[in-house]
């Protein structure tokens, strides 16, 4: 049992019932007739669960596995820290531009409405002059309508340019 090869119980039960059952002797017997080898058994039993040296060739070679996938898991631990490191670096660098991006669509909304309105106001604008410019052209349709008939006194003689010899010298 000790050597890691148990034929009738589990590997790894080294108790004395185990031991009973291994040997075909019953634990009666065992703890009555075979003292000294019981003793034996539980002594190097918890020789064997202490810790050091590995006493059996089986163990030798569990701990050398144990040894191994200890090392491994360290490794893979070292790697999942950068891996973290890595994500958390490209997470921040990603949630930055997704700000930058907000923000910027949030100007370009700004700059669309201001846009708006300013198109409003030209095109108010644009009509109010358009508007202007065809009362200007009626008043002075209607003005050169009167200047054309006879006998009619008008208050301003035209709308047309004055020439610099119309301007008096006195202001």
């Amino acid at each position: 049992m000790l050597d890691g090869n148990p034929i009738e119980v589990e590997v790894g039960r080294l108790s004395v019932i185990a031991l009973s059952e291994e040997s075909g002797v019953a634990r009666t017997r065992l703890n009555r007739e075979y003292k000294e080898e019981r003793d034996a058994h539980t002594l190097a039993v918890l020789r064997a669960q202490a810790p050091g040296e590995p006493t059996t060739p089986r163990e030798r070679e569990l701990r050398d596995q144990v040894a191994t996938l200890t090392d491994q898991v360290e490794v893979l631990n070292d790697q999942r820290l950068g891996l973290s490191q890595l994500r958390d670096s490209w997470k921040q660098a990603a949630e930055h531009f997704i700000r930058a991006a907000h923000v910027k669509q949030v100007e370009v909304n700004r700059l669309r409405e201001k846009d708006a309105v300013s198109m409003k106001v030209r095109a108010r604008l644009k009509n109010e002059l358009e508007d202007a410019i065809a009362r200007a052209e009626q008043a002075e349709f209607e003005l050169l309508q009167r200047e054309a008939q006879p006998g009619q006194a008008t208050p301003v003689r035209s709308l047309r340019p004055v020439g610099s010899s119309d301007i008096p010298d006195e202001v």
